[in-house]
C-alpha cells in the first residue's frame, strides 16, 4: 500500500505524457485537415453561388424574351447584377475570371449560347453552357487557375448538350 500511494504522488509517467500529447497531435491534425477540406469547400461554394445567380439571370432574360437571348444579353446583365464584375470584351483586355466576384460571359450570337466562367479561390475553374432550347451544361476545371478560367476557351470546347449540375458536372478535356 505504501508503495503504491507514494507512486501517485510523483505524478504521470514519462511514457503516459507522450501517449496523451501523442493522441493530441493525432487530433489536431485531423481537425486541420477538416478545416481546410471546408475552407476549400466554401471558396467553391462561393464561386458556384455567383456564377448561378448570373445564370438564373440569364434564363430571367430569356423568359422575359419569349425563350430568345436578345442581342443586348451582355449589358443587361451588367446592368441587373453591378455587385459581379462581367469580362466579356477580347478588345478590352483578358477575359479570365479571377475570382469569385468576376465572372467570364461569352454569349454567342450566332449559335445563342452563353458560356459563363468563374474562377474559385480555391483554384477550380466553375463554367456553365446554356443553350435556352437544350438546357444547361455545369462543369470543372481542376486545375482552373493554370489553365486560365475564361468562357472564351469554355466555348471552344466540345462540350455536350446536357441538363447537368455542381453536383455532377461534366469535367474539362482539353
Amino acid at each position: 500500500m505504501r508503495c503504491s500511494a507514494s507512486r501517485r504522488a510523483r505524478g504521470f509517467t514519462l511514457l503516459e505524457l507522450l501517449l496523451v500529447v501523442g493522441l493530441f497531435g493525432v487530433l489536431l491534425t485531423i481537425a486541420i485537415a477538416t478545416f481546410l477540406n471546408q475552407r476549400a469547400s466554401s471558396q467553391d461554394r462561393s464561386a458556384q453561388s455567383s456564377i448561378r445567380n448570373v445564370h438564373t439571370l440569364v434564363r430571367s432574360i430569356a423568359a422575359e424574351n419569349d425563350d430568345e437571348l436578345p442581342d443586348d444579353l451582355v449589358a443587361r446583365l451588367i446592368v441587373a447584377e453591378p455587385s459581379l464584375h462581367m469580362r466579356h470584351d477580347p478588345d478590352d483586355g483578358p477575359t479570365k475570371s479571377t475570382g469569385p466576384e468576376v465572372i467570364s460571359v461569352l454569349f454567342d450570337t450566332s449559335s445563342r449560347e452563353v458560356f459563363l466562367a468563374v474562377l474559385s479561390m480555391s483554384g477550380k475553374c466553375w463554367y456553365i453552357r446554356e443553350t435556352v432550347r437544350f438546357g444547361a451544361v455545369y462543369g470543372m476545371d481542376e486545375d482552373g487557375e493554370a489553365n486560365g478560367c475564361d468562357a472564351h476557351a469554355v466555348g471552344a470546347l466540345d462540350l455536350p448538350v446536357q441538363d447537368s449540375s455542381f453536383e455532377h458536372p461534366v469535367p474539362v478535356t482539353p
